[in-house]
């Protein structure tokens, strides 16, 4: 499990910063590294995380602008790279599905073996960009938000997903109700 696509039903469910987290704690790992690809080619944004804006990046490679390997950013944060999504544009679909784009995923999962890529896509029910690139990746985790997201609403982004590719659920902004049972600290009532 090289390569990974954290996806959501719909937007605005946390995947951004799960998938940043999760590129972050991976790479807090003695010798693993982790490089985070924005796939949303649609909606170019910093990635509040990380603070980065960089204008070039996937997009403008699977163009023929650029060369990924300039395209690459060194974070603040040691052994966590990223591969912004970079300019907008008007065909997503059709470069996210290209051979272009399968040819950077296999060509970075084999430069590195202790090297881990986190792509952050569009959410499944808005673009078909997470269904495309969840053929190209080792498994995909799907983000629901906590007490929003209509339970149908998931259950139809993750049927449109290859079921063995999908490595599980996260329940985001979940609120734990307050009693001894949730709590990880538990001091029993003093008798007498």
């Amino acid at each position: 499990m090289q390569t990974l696509l954290v996806t959501s039903a719909v937007p605005r469910e946390g995947k951004s910063t799960v998938a940043s987290n999760l590129a972050l704690a991976i790479s807090q790992g003695v010798k693993e590294h982790a490089l985070l690809i924005d796939c949303d080619l649609r909606n170019s944004h910093k990635n509040p995380l990380l603070r980065l804006d960089i204008p070039s990046g996937l997009s403008d490679y699977l163009m023929g602008k650029l060369n990924p390997s300039n395209l690459i950013v060194r974070t603040r944060i040691p052994k966590l790279s990223v591969l912004p999504s970079g300019s907008i544009t008007s065909n997503p679909a059709e470069l996210v599905g290209s051979e272009k784009m399968g040819n950077l995923l296999k060509a970075l999962k084999s430069q590195y073996a202790n090297r881990y890529i986190i792509i952050d896509s569009p959410p499944i029910m808005l673009t078909t960009e997470p269904i495309i690139l969840s053929e190209m990746v080792d498994g995909v985790i799907v983000v629901a938000l906590a007490g929003k997201t209509p339970r149908e609403v998931v259950q139809r982004a993750v049927n449109s997903i290859n079921k063995e590719k999908i490595l599980g659920i996260v329940l985001n902004q979940i609120k734990a109700k307050h009693s001894s049972y949730y709590s990880p600290y538990y001091y029993p009532k003093k008798m007498g």
